[in-house]
């Protein structure tokens, strides 16, 4: 059985430049490992349990062509810091498992629309992701995150010091999460 992945990250509103995309391949030397199309399908219980600032469950289609079930939740109730399960699906079964979901009370929240470009770089048992994501063809973010799958003490203060490498570049912390985003923009 896989181990439940630990993610320490923290995202910010950034422009995409030549400039950084420079400083990632170059500077630090990270590879360019992935650019995906992803739909990330927020999803929501009667209790509201997973629309909770600590926690998630999501289906993400990538590429249209590939389905997997994700949980999140807040390791030891840090916000940073995040369990993640991962269960994938053929993409062929996404109605079944949605009225599957639907069955045990679980319903739609949001939709995400991403593009996404993965920059990355293995260390020893962490790997830092370096994630440029266009939400909906418009708002840009980056998100620096470090995965592991052994419980690190030092994982937040590694992703300081990791975010300390970005300091020439005009970031803003992003204080929320892109479903809570998407839903803002759809109330404004």
């Amino acid at each position: 059985m896989k181990k439940h992945q630990i993610e320490c990250e923290e995202k910010f509103f950034c422009t995409h430049s030549s400039e950084l995309i420079s400083f990632i391949l170059n500077d630090l030397n990270f590879k360019l490992k992935e650019k995906l199309e992803e739909q990330d399908i927020y999803l929501k219980d009667k209790n509201n349990k997973y629309i909770q600032k600590n926690a998630c469950l999501r289906v993400r289609k990538t590429n249209n062509a590939y389905l997997e079930l994700t949980r999140k939740s807040a390791f030891n109730h840090n916000y940073q810091l995040k369990k993640e399960k991962n269960i994938p699906f053929p993409i062929q079964k996404e109605e079944r498992l949605f009225s599957l979901l639907n069955q045990i009370g679980i319903s739609k929240y949001c939709i995400v629309h991403k593009q996404r470009t993965i920059y990355s770089k293995t260390n020893g048992n962490l790997t830092f992701n370096v994630v440029l994501d266009v939400i909906n063809q418009e708002t840009q973010f980056l998100e620096l995150e470090i995965v592991s799958f052994v419980v690190d003490d030092k994982l937040e203060e590694k992703l300081q010091e990791f975010i300390a490498f970005f300091s020439d570049f005009d970031l803003k912390k992003a204080n929320i999460n892109y479903r809570d985003f998407i839903i803002n923009q759809i109330k404004s």
